[in-house]
């Protein structure tokens, strides 16, 4: 390995003209915003090299909100996301997808012979706020983290504006067996912010 050590000193030098620039309106461009203004307040964005873990009880909506989360990544057409779906098919991706930007719940496109004219004008407007995005997603089962890291190593190399992965959820990945469940989650989490900082893109 021949990378040298830096001084703190060259990269604060750098990091307080980021501040400046920042402080005058200007983008960071290491920073990734959701585009969900609560959210970007609380959090800040995320830095490029971030393992976010989101956590909550079945049901509680945390495939909706990562969906989300995407949607406001990737509107800035240049940006673009995969998901790795280990859950649901990418068919239902979209359903969920099409229902929170429609506000319309997913019991409603599942009997759209009940939509009203009102309702298909609701999915039309859903639709049209995510359909020319960049989101990928990928529902392949079975994967193991080696095998996520590697598929996003690829589309990354592909698709360099590529501004975030996501794998929903880590506890479907085929984990190594012969280690206890925490470890195996652990060792997932650590191969994960591995792969963030060598793609300089996060991974939620």
């Amino acid at each position: 390995n021949d990378q040298k050590p830096v001084k703190f000193k060259d990269i604060a030098t750098s990091y307080i003209d980021e501040l400046q620039k920042k402080a005058q309106g200007h983008e960071d461009e290491f920073i990734i915003k959701t585009n969900i203004p609560e959210f970007d307040e609380i959090t800040g964005g995320f830095n490029d090299t971030d393992l976010i873990i989101v956590g909550g009880t079945p049901g509680s909506g945390k495939t909706e909100k990562l969906i989300s989360i995407i949607k406001g990544v990737t509107s800035n057409q240049e940006n673009g996301a995969l998901m790795f779906s280990l859950e649901m098919s990418n068919k239902q991706l979209v359903e969920r997808a099409v229902s929170g930007s429609a506000g319309l719940p997913v019991s409603a496109l599942r009997n759209p012979q009940n939509l009203t004219d009102n309702g298909w004008g609701l999915v039309g407007n859903g639709l049209s706020q995510i359909i020319n995005n960049n989101f990928y997603m990928t529902d392949q089962v079975g994967l193991t983290v080696s095998d996520i890291i590697g598929i996003a190593t690829r589309h990354k190399q592909d698709h360099p504006n590529t501004k975030l992965f996501a794998v929903d959820y880590a506890g479907l990945l085929d984990l190594d067996s012969s280690k206890r469940h925490d470890l195996a989650l652990g060792e997932v989490s650590r191969k994960l912010k591995l792969a963030a900082k060598e793609l300089k893109t996060p991974f939620i």
